[in-house]
């Protein structure tokens, strides 16, 4: 394993998921992750056993582009006064997550039925 030499690191492993991508010299990681090559959620590591996200490392965060967070899409309102929320533009509500729903739904029946069956 090379050394590592006065903060210079000369290569590091570059993983994605369970994937092993290979080793990249340091002083490419800047240009592969302003080229899209490289994303946040992939992990560098020196040694092959501490692994770190590139978008927290300390040297690698600022060469991340920040995203704009999106903006609320606006919904134009039925009523011909246009009297929602005082301009007439209605923010449209989260989609829910219906697998979340289907296992509280089921959830709730398994404690109800147990209380029914069980506790008389």
């Amino acid at each position: 394993m090379q050394t590592v030499t006065r903060n210079k690191v000369p290569a590091v492993l570059i993983r994605r998921g369970g994937a092993l991508l290979g080793k990249l010299p340091a002083r490419d990681l800047p240009r592969k992750i302003q080229g899209g090559v490289l994303f946040p959620s992939d992990r560098m590591s020196l040694d092959g056993k501490i692994w770190v996200r590139l978008d927290r490392d300390s040297r690698m965060r600022k060469y991340f582009r920040a995203e704009p967070q999106p903006q609320p899409q606006l919904l134009r309102p039925v009523y011909k006064d246009q009297s929602l929320l005082g301009g007439g533009n209605v923010i449209q509500a989260p989609d829910i997550d219906l697998r979340l729903l289907f296992v509280g739904m089921i959830i709730l029946t398994a404690i109800t039925v147990y209380f029914v069956y069980f506790h008389r």
